[in-house]
């Protein structure tokens, strides 16, 4: 019953994504790409992985959509309804691309189920916590938080320095062609 309910979620956060590529207004791809968002934290929530869904709330939810909404209102972006997206060359190169990438993906999953030595994903790399320190330190969630929140704090403080930085410069940028 858990991996019906887990489909049905991918396939709700799947069209959401369909519907973020196909909205013709700026504004309403946005709030739809805040739905996917929402989405792939509700999928994390039934992995049993609340620090990435928490994380996926407070980062990509609370703060790069916001972000994104702040700057399309801030620029006054408007869509271009007569134009028409599937006759352009960048969609037709766009489309050729992904759907390569696409037959990559699918046939390095093809290769790694067909091999001899097959393992599952999950335990064909062990990454740097034994299954003893996880244990030990409350459950994979907790392991990562603690390892970034005590020897990464320092980088993760200079990106979010990094990034507001950055978001006001953007503003600085915009106000000044506003002016001109």
């Amino acid at each position: 019953m858990d991996n019906f309910i887990i489909l049905i979620q991918s396939i709700i956060t799947a069209l959401l994504a369909l519907f973020v590529l196909f909205s013709r207004s700026v504004l309403n791809s946005t709030l739809f790409f805040l739905s996917v968002l929402v989405s792939t934290a509700a999928l994390y929530l039934l992995l049993n992985e609340t620090l990435l869904a928490s994380i996926q709330i407070i980062v990509y939810a609370g703060a790069i959509v916001i972000l994104f909404i702040f700057t399309i209102m801030l620029l006054n972006i408007k869509s271009d309804l007569e134009k028409n997206l599937f006759s352009s060359p960048v969609f037709f190169i766009g489309s050729i691309t992904s759907l390569l990438a696409f037959y990559m993906l699918a046939t390095s999953v093809r290769a790694h189920y067909h091999s001899p030595n097959h393992l599952p994903l999950a335990s064909s790399s062990k990454g740097i916590f034994s299954e003893q320190v996880i244990l030990t330190q409350g459950g994979n969630s907790k392991a990562i938080a603690i390892e970034l929140f005590s020897h990464y704090f320092i980088l993760f403080e200079l990106i979010s320095i990094i990034l507001l930085v950055a978001m006001v410069s953007a503003i600085v940028l915009a106000k000044r062609n506003i002016k001109q």
